[in-house]
C-alpha cells in the first residue's frame, strides 16, 4: 500500500514537472511572439516613413 502511494505520488510530481516546463516554454514562445509583433510594428512605421520621405523627394526634385 505504501509503495502504490509513493509510485502515485512520483506520479504526481512527474505530471507536475511536465506542467510547469510546457507553462514556462508556452509563457517564452508568447512573449517572443509579443516582442517580434511589436518590432514588425516598429518597422511597418519606420517603412511608412522612408516611403513618404522618398515622395517627398520625388516631388521636390
Amino acid at each position: 500500500m505504501t509503495l502504490l502511494i509513493k509510485s502515485n505520488f512520483e506520479k504526481y510530481n512527474h505530471n507536475i514537472m511536465v506542467f510547469k516546463r510546457y507553462l514556462i516554454l508556452y509563457i517564452v514562445v508568447h512573449l517572443n511572439k509579443k516582442a517580434l509583433n511589436q518590432q514588425a510594428h516598429i518597422l511597418n512605421a519606420q517603412l511608412l516613413e522612408f516611403t513618404n520621405a522618398q515622395r517627398i523627394l520625388n516631388l521636390i526634385v
